[in-house]
């Protein structure tokens, strides 16, 4: 289901909403579960199978963290930490390389094992790697007793200093008013190499590309996106700022001459 199909639009979208603001009126915890399955349903109607990966991996990690969390920083919570970070790790190598070493194998001689096409489930990497940054931070003890409202208020205020930073810096946002999401930012950019994330992995920072908005944009469309996840960025939003503001200068990123006049008037 894509962003810009009709069944996104026209039922999905206002399903999702609907519900979430009509059962938010009475309890937001079930607003909270609504939207949890409102996603697992969006996510399953490209394939339902992956449905029971999906929560099967948020289930996994979930007992993980709760177990690393309770032996936070001792010897059985290291060893919980190793053993879920295995997990998931061989979970996201069989799905995304299991084809490529049977068919070496096949190719090379050494085995010859009946072809499988194993699809790869959409955004595995993605939930993987959320999922790692999760348990990691239960084995340092940050995930206890800190309370979800404080976690929110820190990720959209990263969010909104972010953006601020890139506009700034004559990057604006691809996302409207009222539509600007705390976790990821979108900007747009006519510099390929910041686009491509390559400036940013010189400074050792992870980026990407920006998706087609798949709405007649013109050949010099270019953008790239920042994902802002982890407790250690949202506990830290200044530092967090501060680094990525100190990788732009060192690119080379400054403000428009206007702009920077201004500010500094």
């Amino acid at each position: 289901m894509l962003f810009n199909s009709h069944a996104f639009i026209f039922a999905f979208l206002p399903i999702a909403f609907a519900g979430y603001f009509l059962i938010g009126a009475r309890d937001r915890r079930m607003a909270a579960a609504w939207l949890a399955i409102a996603s697992i349903a969006f996510y399953g109607w490209w394939n339902p199978r992956f449905v029971l990966l999906l929560v099967g991996s948020i289930a996994g990690n979930y007992v993980f963290g709760n177990a690393i969390a309770t032996a936070a920083g001792t010897p059985r919570g290291r060893r919980l930490l190793v053993a879920a970070l295995t997990f998931d790790l061989c979970v996201l190598a069989f799905f995304k390389y299991a084809n490529f070493f049977i068919e070496t194998l096949d190719a090379s001689g050494v085995a010859h094992w009946a072809a499988v096409d194993i699809l790869l489930p959409l955004g595995i990497s993605f939930f993987t790697f959320t999922q790692i940054t999760y348990l990691v931070d239960a084995y340092r003890g940050e995930t206890r007793a800190y309370g979800f409202a404080k976690v929110k208020a820190e990720q959209e205020e990263l969010g909104r200093k972010v953006r601020a930073l890139f506009e700034g810096r004559g990057l604006p946002s691809v996302a409207a008013d009222g539509f600007k999401a705390p976790g990821v930012v979108v900007s747009y950019t006519s510099d390929p190499e910041i686009q491509s994330g390559k400036k940013f992995i010189d400074e050792g920072l992870q980026t990407a590309a920006g998706v087609p908005l798949q709405c007649d944009e013109g050949a010099d469309f270019k953008t790239f996106r920042v994902g802002l996840f982890g407790l250690e960025k949202w506990h830290n939003v200044d530092r967090t700022v501060g680094q990525l503001a100190a990788a732009l200068d060192r690119i080379g990123v400054t403000a428009p001459e206007g702009q920077g006049a201004a500010q500094a008037a």
